[in-house]
C-alpha cells in the first residue's frame, strides 16, 4: 500500500467516524448523550373568564357575556363591546 492510499483511507475513516459522532449527538458534561427532556405533565385548564347571559346594550338582546378575571371587564362575546356589569350596577342610581 502506498503512502497516498494509506492517507486516503485514513481521511475516509476520519470523515466516517466524525459523521457518526455528529449524528449521535455530542456527549454532555456528564459524559452521557443528551436525551430529550421528558414532557411536563399537563396542567389543568384555567378559564380566564366567567361567562354569563346578560343583556347587550349595543345589540339590544340577551347574549353571552364574559367577565375577565384580571381587569374585571364585562364584555359581550358576540359584538365584543363592553357592557354594564350587573354585579356592580346599582339599579337605584338616579332614584332619589
Amino acid at each position: 500500500m502506498s503512502g497516498f492510499e494509506a492517507a486516503f483511507a485514513g481521511a475516509i475513516a476520519t470523515v466516517g467516524v466524525s459523521a457518526v459522532v455528529l449524528a449521535r449527538g455530542w456527549p454532555g458534561p456528564t459524559g452521557r448523550h443528551r436525551a430529550p427532556r421528558p414532557a411536563t405533565p399537563a396542567l389543568p385548564a384555567v378559564e380566564a373568564m366567567d361567562k354569563v347571559a346578560a343583556r347587550c346594550e349595543v345589540e339590544n338582546r340577551v347574549t353571552i357575556h364574559a367577565r375577565t378575571h384580571v381587569a374585571r371587564q364585562f364584555i359581550c362575546m358576540d359584538c365584543l363591546n363592553p357592557s354594564t356589569d350587573p354585579l356592580t350596577y346599582d339599579t337605584r342610581e338616579g332614584v332619589q
